[in-house]
């Protein structure tokens, strides 16, 4: 997958893990439960007209809720974390809605834009590199071919901002030497240092650049008037 999306869609294509077991019939219903917990419920949504925040006087709506729910719902449970409390997956849906929110606002400030055009071209061709994966995709998370356009125009924005304003970080050979250390201790299989160097590098500097990105957000909440309506 191209890389100017990744930052904003991490969940992409996301395959929801379970644990393999050799007991074919108990795996499947091991399955169907997992998918189960993973069903967002119409309880769980809101109206897609319903402003559910207020960023700096800009109106959040639901439809932007909906979708971020169900992708927060499964990155939390891919991550071990409890899905079953519905007021947690909200509240962490409404925190990622406003950095989103805030970064927008921080890139259009600083005058980061991206045409029409352009995200009509980088559409196309995210659509001819996966298509049945992008309509499996938009099925997923209720999305329209426009919510999924907005969503890279808004990555397209982004990948522009954070290279004029985060710098890439260093990482020290140090640094990438104990990250192979610390993932051979786990598994015996990984290749060569010298063949996955470089591909621990760019995951560290990815790391180091989130955690920049991070870092611009808390300081952008802090000064920042934000309404949670739900």
């Amino acid at each position: 997958m191209k890389k100017t999306y990744l930052l904003l869609i991490a969940v992409l294509f996301a395959v929801v893990l379970t644990a393999c077991n050799s007991d074919k019939d108990k795996e499947k219903d091991t399955k169907q439960a997992d998918m189960e917990k993973l069903e967002v419920t119409d309880a769980e949504k809101v109206a897609n007209d319903k402003v559910v925040l207020e960023v700096n006087d800009e109106k959040v709506n639901g439809n932007k809720y909906n979708t971020a729910y169900i992708q927060t719902k499964m990155r939390l449970y891919q991550i071990g974390q409890d899905i079953d409390d519905l007021e947690q997956v909200k509240d962490k849906t409404l925190d990622e809605l406003i950095a989103q929110e805030l970064l927008r606002q921080e890139i259009e400030n600083k005058g980061f834009s991206v045409s029409n055009k352009d995200v009509d071209a980088e559409y196309e061709a995210i659509k001819k590199e996966n298509g049945d994966q992008l309509k499996a995709y938009l099925k997923e998370f209720s999305m329209t071919e426009d919510d999924f356009k907005e969503q890279v125009k808004y990555s397209l924005a982004l990948e522009k901002y954070l290279d004029k304003e985060v710098k890439t970080p260093k990482v020290s050979d140090k640094e990438i030497k104990d990250m192979y250390d610390k993932l051979k201790e786990n598994n015996d299989d990984i290749p060569e240092y010298k063949d996955v160097a470089d591909i621990i590098k760019e995951q560290l500097e990815q790391q180091k650049k989130e955690e920049e990105l991070k870092t611009i957000i808390d300081a952008l909440e802090e000064k920042a008037e934000v309404k949670k309506l739900i």
